[in-house]
């Protein structure tokens, strides 16, 4: 079998969609040695069959059959895991909202060096400006005063959560 066979049997394989996760993973293993190639690592890590995801309105259910939130990387290996993800998305969710508000429509141009506003945790709460760096997933406001009004609103608990990151 020749690198392009490899390939188009992957991808049948990977639209599958009755075959389990476990039974896919079996086949394209077997297609990876047939090949002679290394298969490569999933950065996500394995999932194991039961396990939990963040709901849409941030409850925590246990999931083995479900593999669309696996696909995501919405998977925890506990409840506690998800629990604490789902807090901390709650928390990022009303910062983003906050800065919406706030912002009245401006968004960073990263092009153009201008301050832009953010929250930061270093030996305390600060509100910082950078011109040109962009830390992903990092929630910007258009002025200082913003930036400080989104701190304030949050609880102890709330920072908190954005200290400790998600599950």
């Amino acid at each position: 079998m020749d690198k392009k066979q490899l390939e188009k049997a992957l991808e049948i394989v990977q639209n599958m969609t009755s075959v389990c996760d476990k039974g896919k993973s079996e086949v394209s293993d077997l297609l990876y040695a047939m090949a002679g190639e290394e298969k490569p690592k999933n950065l996500m890590g394995e999932c194991p069959e039961t396990h939990y995801y963040v709901g849409g309105d941030g409850s925590t259910w246990s999931n083995n059959v479900d593999t669309l939130y696996v696909e995501i990387g919405n998977w925890f290996t506990t409840q506690e895991q998800a629990k604490k993800e789902a807090e901390y998305f709650k928390v990022m969710t009303k910062l983003r909202c906050i800065a919406r508000n706030l912002n009245d429509g401006w968004k960073p141009d990263w092009s153009i060096s201008t301050d832009k506003y953010y929250i930061e945790y270093y030996k305390g709460w600060s509100v910082k400006s950078y011109m040109n760096y962009n830390s992903l997933g990092g929630v910007y406001f258009k002025t200082e005063a913003s930036a400080q009004k989104a701190l304030d609103s949050l609880t102890d608990t709330e920072k908190q959560t954005l200290l400790e990151g998600g599950g």
